[in-house]
């Protein structure tokens, strides 16, 4: 569920549409769910609040700070309301991943019970249709606050200055992790990688395929390393669930997965960096004018 932005003489109208349009319709996908859907509903309704939350980055110059800061508190908020239940198969996912590499089935099974007894439970805590209700009312608060906001300014020079500052963050964050490629600091960077990939999409949702699955794939195996991060966060801090000899072979296993993982991102990263920022900038909204303006 993605959000468009195309060139308008009245860029802040068109944004001010864009949103609206966004929220209406994670909201009716949210109104038709049904028990077999849930799933799938709520990773959709979690990945559209972030688009939504990167779009908000690159209207906070119209919108203002504190409409901004609202919003996007909103939106967290929001996300968070479906987070136990879909942190928790992350979480099964990633351990199932590894499995595949363990041919020990009683092994595989140890490390595996503890791991579903925890998906199960918050299952269990985040069942049902309330907490998709509780989504939707918060959603309609949104879009009362959005009808609000003040975009009659908000202009191309504002959206290129908003988008440069989006990239050059990426870019300066990868300059810096090449460096410390430590697991906190791959978390922030895996984010603003995610937040621009969707900052692109907003701005070209069927163009420039290259830059676009660059951005898409470093953020997939930055996600991919993130979640065995946070498995085996949740195994160290739940070992005694464990034998420690299966904690040895899937931490073996984890390890080589996250080498492969890193040598990814450091083959994709220069290349989805490679352009200065006020440079790539001008020339992403320059690109994005005519190829909207060719195609409406």
């Amino acid at each position: 569920m993605a959000i468009a932005l195309h060139v308008s003489q009245r860029l802040g109208k068109e944004a001010h549409q864009a949103v609206d349009n966004h929220l209406k319709n994670i909201n009716k996908m949210l109104a038709r769910a049904n028990v077999t859907q849930r799933d799938e509903v709520v990773h959709d309704t979690r990945t559209g609040m972030k688009r939504m939350r990167a779009f908000l980055r690159l209207l906070r110059p119209g919108i203002g700070k504190s409409a901004y800061r609202l919003a996007d508190e909103q939106s967290k908020a929001l996300a968070g309301d479906l987070s136990d239940s879909r942190d928790a198969r992350v979480l099964l996912d990633t351990l199932e991943l590894l499995l595949q590499e363990i041919y020990d089935h009683e092994c595989c099974k140890r490390l595996r019970g503890p791991v579903f007894e925890h998906y199960h439970t918050a299952c269990l805590v985040d069942t049902g249709f309330e907490p998709l209700e509780q989504v939707r009312t918060r959603l309609r608060r949104m879009q009362k606050n959005a009808r609000h906001w003040h975009l009659k300014a908000y202009d191309q020079k504002a959206l290129r200055a908003a988008v440069a500052a989006e990239y050059d963050a990426g870019r300066q964050h990868w300059l810096q992790i090449q460096q410390y490629p430590e697991a906190e600091q791959l978390h922030k960077w895996r984010k603003q990688v995610k937040r621009f990939y969707y900052q692109f999409s907003l701005l070209f949702p069927k163009q420039l395929h290259k830059q676009r699955a660059r951005l898409k794939m470093l953020g997939e195996y930055l996600g991919q390393l993130h979640d065995l991060i946070i498995l085996q966060d949740y195994l160290d801090k739940h070992q005694r669930a464990f034998w420690t000899d299966d904690l040895v072979r899937l931490k073996h296993v984890s390890s080589g997965r996250e080498q492969a993982l890193l040598k990814q991102v450091w083959r994709i990263a220069p290349k989805a960096y490679r352009h200065p920022s006020g440079r790539y900038s001008r020339k992403l909204i320059h690109r994005w004018r005519d190829l909207d303006q060719a195609n409406s």
